[in-house]
């Protein structure tokens, strides 16, 4: 899709009222970075450098911290699904969009833990967080039945599904 066609979507938001689902983006986001940035000690180190960046990442994440990184961002992907939808975004692009939302937001999480001494940053986190906004984006197509039949009916009607009625 070309950049105007998006941002002349955008603009076709009634600027009157906030939406419920820009607020629940928002409140999430600021949620999210509460949660996983509390209680803000940041340190510095005087030298850094990229490899000791990436050896802090720890490798071992617990099953309790997995589920509470999927549900952190659930509401974030559900949120973000609604806005795109709103404004007529296609299935694969909000697929897309949420994936990317998800793990940059959580990427940059992640990275800022490496200087909070009380956090720390694993790998793991950032797939589960963007595990958890796709749950988010599922969620809300199952909650709202009309965007979950038209991408039945899209996927049923799409070219790659009559490739393969013609082959069987």
């Amino acid at each position: 899709m070309k950049r105007r066609t998006i941002f002349s979507q955008l603009s076709n938001l009634d600027k009157s009222v906030l939406p419920g689902d820009f607020i629940l983006v928002i409140l999430s986001i600021l949620v999210v970075l509460v949660a996983t940035l509390y209680p803000f000690n940041f340190s510095f180190p005087d030298t850094f450098s990229v490899p000791e960046l990436v050896a802090s990442f720890d490798n071992s994440s617990f099953f309790k911290d997995q589920v509470n990184n999927v549900l952190l961002f659930a509401p974030l992907g559900f949120g973000f699904a609604s806005l795109l939808e709103r404004i007529r975004m296609k299935p694969i692009i909000q697929f897309l969009a949420v994936i990317l939302v998800s793990a940059g937001l959580s990427f940059t999480v992640e990275a800022l833990q490496v200087f909070l001494p009380s956090r720390t940053p694993t790998p793991a986190d950032i797939f589960n967080n963007t595990i958890g906004g796709l749950v988010g984006l599922i969620c809300f197509y199952l909650w709202n039945p009309q965007s979950f039949i038209y991408t039945l009916i899209h996927r049923e009607n799409s070219r790659a599904s009559n490739s393969i009625k013609k082959l069987t």
